[in-house]
């Protein structure tokens, strides 16, 4: 197809209806009657427009702009899709902003994505995230849930105090348990019980033991 036939000035009208028959560059093809010309998305034309798709354009000397998609050449699998030139911003002064789809959303960035907001909630029935780095901070972290699981090749935490309510707590140490404290203490209301197939206990000064009944067997 050669450029006199592109940029004939044989146009239907200002304002015509045609079909997308191909693009080069970021200039389509439309085909109206027997005219074929080059035209350029408009800035408000944010349907991107698709092979086959009927568009509004409008003409004016040798510019053409696609106004809009006025139907799609739809087939299975085809994705409608928004495009914006430059910086872009979505507000929505009064009232909500809401995004809803029946199946799946994806949000994806090449750098960063920022969230800002006095409260963040999500409700969902499964989660799952993999996260190469994670850093939180903040003031209170409050959890409640039935079951935690957690399973990780490394793990240090550094607080500055820790404490544990559990009506019950059970630890299995496969092979090496070390505690350094600059003093410990164990409180137990009914019976200690420590059993190991060897015992040291080391001490530079003072061991005491008092009780009312001592049996060392």
């Amino acid at each position: 197809m050669n450029n006199a036939l592109f940029y004939s000035h044989d146009v239907p009208g200002p304002f015509f209806s045609g079909h997308i028959t191909g693009q080069t560059g970021d200039r389509f093809h439309v085909s109206a009657r027997d005219t074929t010309i080059r035209a350029s998305r408009a800035s408000g034309c944010l349907l991107f427009p698709a092979m086959g798709d009927r568009v509004l354009v409008f003409s004016e000397a040798q510019e053409h702009f696609i106004l809009t998609v006025l139907s799609r050449n739809a087939h299975a699998g085809m994705e409608n899709e928004v495009v914006f030139d430059g910086p872009t911003r979505i507000r929505a002064n009064k009232g909500d902003l809401r995004l809803q789809s029946e199946r799946e959303i994806h949000v994806a960035a090449k750098k960063r994505i920022h969230f800002a907001s006095d409260e963040i909630r999500a409700h969902a029935s499964k989660a799952h995230a993999t996260i190469d780095q994670c850093s939180v901070f903040g003031r209170m972290l409050r959890v409640q849930v039935e079951v935690v699981k957690t399973a990780a090749r490394v793990m240090d935490h550094l607080v500055k105090r820790w404490t544990l309510r559990a009506d019950n707590s059970v630890r299995y140490i496969r092979k090496h348990e070390e505690v350094q404290a600059g003093s410990a203490r164990h409180l137990t209301e009914k019976t200690l019980t420590m059993h190991a197939k060897n015992a040291v206990h080391t001490a530079e000064e003072l061991v005491s033991i008092n009780g009312g009944q001592i049996n060392l067997s």
